[in-house]
């Protein structure tokens, strides 16, 4: 007679260990005071700086999701990418790794307001200064996007910039996120676990 031993949970979860989010304040909720409260303009907030995007310099412009007509935000805070004109909001993340794999996410919306268009809501993500990828936005209703970024060793610039018409009214994001692609199960760690398995076969006494 055999008896039935169950695998612990926790061997399972050893496939892969846990991967921390990188992104400091990646849903804007850490943000001063709104000067007017419900938007303001920073050179400056946790985790974020504002850059020239080589023609122009303009703040970072955070308020409270509603203000800008978008559902689906995370928390309360968003960040618009056209604050008096184009601009650039930017992120080092230290200690990374040459060639590390990483996985970069982030909520992208449409304004919903009588100046926006497509040309004002698009949306351009720069790794080290490199434009990676260009997201249009076509709806209110905040939608997530997603992106594979390599490292070098160590510090790496991740940014957003308004490429569109230079209105004041640019694209929304939201609630960004990167964690490093989770290495596979160590075999060690798969080895125990057939050997608890291994337990099951034992004949009772």
């Amino acid at each position: 007679m055999f008896k039935k031993i169950a695998v612990p949970a926790i061997l399972v979860a050893c496939a892969y260990s846990a991967q921390a989010d990188l992104i400091v304040n990646g849903s804007f909720e850490n943000t001063p005071a709104l000067s007017n409260g419900s938007w303001g303009t920073f050179d400056s907030i946790q985790g974020w700086t504002a850059e020239s995007t080589g023609t122009e310099y303009n703040p970072i412009e955070v308020g409270q999701g509603g203000v800008y007509g978008v559902t689906g935000f995370d928390g309360n805070n968003i960040a618009e990418l056209n604050s008096y004109g184009r601009s650039r909001i930017s992120q080092t993340i230290s200690g990374l790794s040459a060639g590390e794999e990483l996985n970069m996410s982030f909520l992208a919306g449409y304004r919903q307001d009588p100046n926006t268009s497509l040309h004002t809501n698009s949306i351009e993500v720069l790794w080290n200064g490199n434009a990676v990828q260009t997201f249009n936005p076509t709806s209110s209703v905040m939608s997530l996007e997603s992106l594979h970024l390599t490292a070098v060793a160590g510090d790496n610039k991740l940014s957003f910039q308004s490429v569109g018409d230079e209105s004041s009214y640019g694209g929304i994001i939201d609630n960004v996120k990167m964690q490093a692609v989770p290495e596979p199960a160590p075999f060690a760690a798969l080895g125990l676990g057939f050997g608890f398995l291994g337990l099951a076969r034992r004949r009772r006494a």
